[in-house]
């Protein structure tokens, strides 16, 4: 519940599912205020072949970390490949900041790759989630890239005795 002026992130999960190229969704709101529900306008470019995106393609274009709870935390490279004619500068928009950290690269060169990191904080280690990190270029059309994180906290199985 929220105070009357009061404020708090709101988290709305778009699952891209079967959809393919252009998609827009317009989730709808509602407050208890007495005004008319509000709605948020998700528009997005779903790609199909994450190996031909312009202006970098991602290596991997997807994160997936397998952990325990009692392990240090786990670290994912991955790498951005300039495909433009022009440098590039990534800079992060969004990112659960909580459960990661995220070390994108300075300067991309046209033709160039740069490293990036995603990590997974202790305080993401202690359970399951699913979320994604958004980083944008410094590009005219200020394109953006968001990538989905799973990671998923392994149970570890202890044999037990079997009673005589």
């Amino acid at each position: 519940m929220l105070a009357v002026g009061d404020s708090t992130r709101l988290e709305i999960i778009f699952n891209t599912g079967s959809y393919a190229n252009q998609v827009m969704k317009s989730p709808i709101i509602k407050t208890n205020d007495g005004q008319s529900d509000e709605s948020v306008r998700i528009k997005a470019y779903v790609v199909l072949k994450p190996d031909s995106t312009f202006p970098v393609v991602l290596k991997p274009f997807k994160f997936d970390f397998t952990g325990s709870s009692d392990t240090t935390p786990v670290q994912l490279r991955f790498t951005i490949t300039n495909v433009s004619r022009q440098r590039l500068t990534p800079r992060l928009v969004s990112a659960p900041k909580s459960l990661l950290s995220v070390s994108l690269p300075g300067l991309i060169p046209p033709g160039g790759s740069g490293q990036a990191t995603v990590k997974i904080k202790r305080a993401g280690m202690k359970e399951t989630f699913e979320k994604s990190i958004t980083f944008e270029f410094d590009d005219e059309a200020k394109s953006r890239f968001t990538v989905p994180i799973a990671y998923r906290l392994s149970v570890m199985m202890v044999p037990t005795e079997a009673k005589p």
